[in-house]
């Protein structure tokens, strides 16, 4: 919102600047933003280390990962530019200063923080997406959700865009600018290598802690094999064999198995739900949260959510849902899904009742079926069993 401003002047987006930097600026609006952002950078290295296949995860969920984790680098140097340049060295970090930067002195900085908005913005809309995309009422509001999604980076930039053009006028004026930089007051030569000194150190420090979680993977995986694989076989008979505590739907991704997640394996919309045929006693309690999702859909006994369960042992599986389920799917109970199971069913006719029909009378047909529905309906109903 603040950059579209520019759509109307330079003084709109420095006016929005000051209430929106207010707010942040504060101890309570600090505490969030940044306890957010170290939050939210290290829930993506969690997520890097507890995907057990990032190669078979799904195209958007892998899109989100690695947007996520692209954030931070392209986010650093606006941080220090403003933020840190303000608090280290009295820069008046401004939107006059920030576009004098961005569009007369260090341009590929400014295509920086473009893809920086950009990248940051759809890896907000996947998030969104993943948490309500197997909602009942999204159908009915993605097509203006997605509008919306798109407009609002579109607007964005046209006001940078406005913005900047006004700055490079304005700047054509010697007079206006030397006013400006006064102002502004610039980083030192001394300050600015602080500065890009501390952008190299997280930029440090980010790498190191991502190479640290991957190598953690490696460690974890070669201790896992030293204790057998596991197996876990569909009644299709397709079978995949996985280290101990790879869930049951990253063993499906692992062998190429189509299996549906539509909330991304995060538990929460329960189209990966599976009836487990062998090994059930074998497997750990479902935790709180996937016990409140099976209730939802009111799943039996057997049911697990295949992105929760981590088999430690030999399973036999069956999912329950098609993998090209929708939310509407994602929200039936149970017991309105399909399952597999062993039946006996009696087909019962009476002999030459063709031939019978055609010398009686309607009524006395009538009446004679009456009789056999009553004799043979009242004997399937006493031996528990139903009439269709």
């Amino acid at each position: 919102f603040n950059h579209a401003l520019g759509l109307v002047s330079l003084r709109a987006m420095e006016n929005g600047a000051a209430i929106s930097l207010y707010l942040w600026q504060t101890l309570p609006g600090m505490v969030l933003l940044y306890g957010a952002f170290a939050l939210h950078l290290g829930l993506a290295f969690v997520a890097v280390y507890r995907r057990r296949n990032l190669a078979r995860i799904g195209r958007a969920e892998l899109a989100q990962l690695l947007l996520g984790l692209s954030i931070p680098p392209l986010l650093i140097l606006h941080v220090l530019g403003t933020r840190a340049a303000e608090s280290l060295a009295g820069v008046d970090s401004s939107y006059t200063y920030v576009l004098l930067v961005y569009f007369l002195y260090d341009p590929l900085s400014g295509w920086q923080q473009v893809a920086a908005m950009l990248v940051a913005w759809s890896h907000a809309c996947f998030g969104i997406y993943f948490w309500l995309r197997y909602r009942r009422w999204f159908a009915r509001l993605r097509s203006p959700l997605l509008a919306l999604a798109t407009v609002f980076p579109v607007i964005a930039l046209a006001g940078v865009l406005a913005g900047g053009r006004e700055i490079q006028r304005l700047a054509a004026d010697p007079a206006w600018l030397e006013r400006a930089r006064a102002r502004i007051d610039f980083a030192s030569g001394e300050e600015l290598r602080l500065l890009i000194d501390l952008e190299n150190g997280f930029l440090a420090a980010f790498f190191g802690i991502l190479l640290a979680v991957l190598a953690a993977r490696a460690i974890r995986r070669l201790l896992e094999l030293r204790g057998g694989l596991v197996e876990v076989a569909y009644t299709d008979g397709k079978k995949v064999r996985v280290t101990p505590g790879t869930t049951i739907l990253e063993a499906s991704r692992a062998a190429g198995i189509p299996h549906a997640s539509l909330c991304g394996g995060r538990g929460r919309c329960s189209t990966c739900r599976v009836e487990v045929s062998r090994g059930l006693d074998g497997l750990p309690a479902p935790s709180e949260e996937e016990r409140k999702v099976l209730q939802r859909v009111s799943a039996g006994s057997r049911v697990r959510l295949a992105c929760q369960t981590r088999p430690r042992h030999a399973v036999t599986v069956t999912p329950l849902l098609p993998p090209a389920a929708t939310a509407r799917e994602a929200n039936l109970p149970g017991h309105l899904q399909g399952s597999e199971r062993e039946v006996v069913i009696l087909f019962a006719d009476l002999r030459g009742f063709t031939a019978l029909a055609e010398e009686k009378l309607p009524y006395d047909v009538v009446f004679l079926l009456n009789r056999y529905f009553r004799a043979t309906g009242l004997a399937i109903e006493n031996a528990g069993c139903h009439v269709d």
